[in-house]
């Protein structure tokens, strides 16, 4: 028979045997579960993105609104040409200052003022739209205003379609940033489109050059990271240049 000492120490040596094997099953467990992530999804955002308005200052090279001609919104059937030039070609673009009076003359205020110079594009995804007018100096960012949202329920986004980008949770929100369309070819592309109708400030179309867009549409993209909606590949691995904007009236 076993001596009470004995028993006792064979009683121990298992009772740590079990205590290890519990604890190395919860350090599994633990591991298995600081290891798990949350499935990637790389469909892009179906909404054009602006930034938080920033300074609203007028700097010394953009006129304040009140100093430009603000276009008459009973002025039905008026309409002011665009020259929108780019590395890639030239575009000119129709636009609509008897359905977004104020959208126009912040558009054209801008383009006058030589605010679109030299603008590289930011977000680009093919199917959807280009966009433009995101300042990168401080000037250019001390030199925007809000401007409201003049939004409308029968005009549609479709291929060359003028529009302006704003903060989705505020709809005064616009400043500079613009987006054009490209033209829908599957029906999920149209979808994207139509989802920004009546919610976005269309202020004109490209009428002459949409030959531009395709070539536009063509360079491929990589991911970048916008915001809260996440990663989404729009940043253009080659350079689209908006290098001035011309105004004839």
């Amino acid at each position: 028979m076993l001596s009470q000492a004995r028993i006792l120490l064979l009683c121990g040596v298992m009772a740590a045997l079990w205590s290890g094997c519990y604890q190395e099953t919860r350090r599994s467990d633990v591991a298995w579960d600081l290891d798990e992530e949350p499935e990637a999804t790389s469909r892009p955002s179906s909404l054009p993105v602006e930034p938080a308005p920033l300074a609203t200052e007028p700097v010394a090279s953009a006129p304040s609104p009140t100093e430009t001609e603000t276009p008459k919104a009973d002025d039905v059937g008026r309409k002011i040409r665009a020259i929108i030039e780019t590395n890639f070609g030239h575009m000119e673009a129709e636009l609509w200052p008897d359905v977004a009076p104020e959208t126009v003359a912040n558009f054209v205020r801008l383009a006058k003022a030589g605010f679109y110079d030299n603008m590289p594009c930011h977000r680009m995804l093919p199917g959807f739209v280009v966009q433009f007018g995101e300042p990168t100096d401080d000037a250019k960012k001390a030199a925007l205003k809000p401007i409201k949202g003049e939004f409308s329920e029968s005009l549609k986004h479709e291929a060359g379609t003028l529009s302006m980008a704003r903060q989705p949770s505020y709809p005064d929100s616009a400043t500079s940033q613009f987006y054009i369309c490209f033209r829908p070819k599957t029906e999920a592309q149209q979808r994207w489109l139509s989802s920004l109708d009546g919610k976005y400030a269309i202020f004109g179309k490209v009428v002459r050059g949409l030959t531009i867009l395709d070539g536009i549409e063509a360079v491929p993209t990589t991911q970048q990271a916008r915001g809260p909606a996440g990663d989404e590949p729009s940043k253009p691995t080659k350079t689209i240049l908006l290098r001035t904007v011309r105004i004839v009236e």
